[in-house]
């Protein structure tokens, strides 16, 4: 892990400076070395005015580690010359980790660069010990938005070396369970044997108070994944797995779709109410969602692909319905691809929540649970003891079930998707004369969907053309 690969993370805490910007005055909180020790060196504390950076060879070291961040002969910086030597000497195993993507290997340094260089470091830093001048202890005030920003960028970088993504190597876990929280928890703890100082991350897109002085979120632009790496080291969008052919009877002959699609498309347009989830603590932060996120609506939702379920279509003197022409992947279940899946279609399990103690506040709800199957779609819940995958036994990724998502710096939140989509598999026969049932049964489906009130949601119908 981490510390078999003796990564110094000192020498993290001594790349480049940010340009003065005009509107904020803010000073150092540390600047130099001033105490060496195992892990690496301690900063000096310090309140001076950033310095302008004029050595020249510590400059073209920053212009070439960090040149988003290099401002030319006007360069003021709360780090000196000797920081960036020692940062040009230990940079080699970070840049072999990431250098597969240069946007999460600019994003990872970045949150550095600004802790060590920036010229306002007290705007979002603050000292919380020290052992006479060096220090020992840091409070840095990190926006959420750069925080997921920069994970996102990195969390599918490959490792060929060690046959594992790179956050296996820097988070203290396996990057199957690595989180922005954890990854900073890990990072800015000396119990990884190799941060010389204690940083305490407090992620937040709003001002924080600490003590008495209210500090502004560190908050840079991230670079995303796909404008400098590969499909493969941004993780490509995911398409329902490869699903299996019965005997492989369907790959005899000529091939077609084993399944077919049916899919539903809702949206509230009409409905802006925002859906306020709290954090819990210790964050005090606010994530707004649409109206598509509402409890009461998913339960809705639920009921909704209930009788879409329950449909019946008369064909041949019979009734079909779904349960009847579903592609069953298990042999069991049918498949279905819905955002309703991180809960198994169950009402009980949307209302799930877990309390603190006392019933003071909540640990965990619906949201909650729908933002770890958002980003771990395998992942099992222990908190509200819920599975994030389909009654099927499909992994239902986000990008099947979410649409019209995105934002700035894209972070992958979801909590912006203004469409939700549901697909119901339907089994798809080689010969075509027995699809006839499917198709009597997809017409039924399309004057269902199409009749369906609006009132509290406008719901658009997909279904084959073959």
């Amino acid at each position: 892990m981490f510390g078999h690969l003796s990564i110094s993370v000192a020498f993290l805490l001594i790349v480049g400076a940010s340009p003065v910007k005009a509107d904020n005055h803010g000073k150092c909180v540390m600047y130099g070395q001033c105490k060496q020790t195992p892990r690496g060196a301690l900063p000096c504390t310090n309140s001076d005015p950033a310095r302008t950076l004029q050595d020249p060879k510590a400059l073209q070291i920053l212009k070439d580690l960090c040149p988003d961040l290099y401002a030319g002969g006007n360069t003021k910086t709360c780090c000196d010359a000797n920081q960036l030597e020692s940062m040009n000497k230990n940079i080699g195993l970070i840049k072999q980790i990431f250098s597969r993507c240069p946007s999460c290997l600019h994003n990872f340094m970045n949150m550095f660069c600004q802790m060590t260089c920036s010229p306002t470091q007290s705007t979002f830093l603050k000292v919380t010990s020290n052992d006479s001048r060096s220090v020992r202890s840091l409070d840095y005030v990190i926006s959420r938005d750069f925080t997921y920003g920069m994970f996102n960028s990195c969390r599918n970088v490959k490792l060929p070396s060690a046959g594992d993504k790179a956050l296996s190597v820097v988070c203290g876990r396996s990057a199957k369970y690595c989180t922005p929280e954890s990854l900073l928890n890990y990072l800015g703890s000396t119990s990884n044997g190799n941060t010389p100082f204690d940083i305490s991350f407090t992620i937040s897109n709003k001002n924080v108070t600490i003590g008495k002085e209210v500090y502004h979120p560190m908050n840079e632009t991230t670079s995303r994944c796909l404008d400098t790496c590969s499909k493969t080291d941004c993780g490509v969008p995911k398409l329902p797995e490869p699903l299996p052919c019965p005997g492989g009877s369907c790959f005899k002959g000529h091939i077609r779709p084993i399944y077919r699609q049916e899919q539903v498309v809702i949206t509230r347009p009409k409905n802006h109410t925002v859906v306020k989830h709290f954090l819990p603590p210790p964050s005090n932060d606010i994530v707004n969602y649409t109206s598509l996120f509402d409890k009461e609506f998913l339960h809705l939702l639920v009921d909704f692909q209930d009788m879409i379920k329950k449909l019946s279509v008369k064909y041949e003197n019979q009734l079909i319905r779904l349960e009847d022409i579903c592609y069953r992947p298990t042999g069991q279940a049918c498949a279905e691809i819905s955002v309703l899946e991180y809960w198994q279609n169950n009402h009980t399990a949307i209302d799930k929540i877990k309390m603190g103690d006392f019933g003071f506040f909540t640990i965990a709800n619906y949201l909650d649970h729908l933002t770890k199957c958002s980003s771990y779609p395998q992942a099992y819940d222990g908190t509200l003891n819920i599975s994030c995958v389909s009654t099927s036994n499909q992994t239902i990724y986000p990008n099947m079930v979410f649409a019209g998502y995105g934002g700035e710096n894209e972070v992958e939140y979801y909590n912006n998707t203004i469409a939700f989509v549901t697909t119901f598999l339907v089994q798809n026969y080689q010969d075509d004369r027995m699809n006839a049932v499917a198709r009597a049964w997809e017409a039924g489906f399309r004057e269902f969907v199409e009749t369906f009130p609006k009132t509290n949601m406008t719901a658009s119908v997909h279904t084959p053309t073959f």
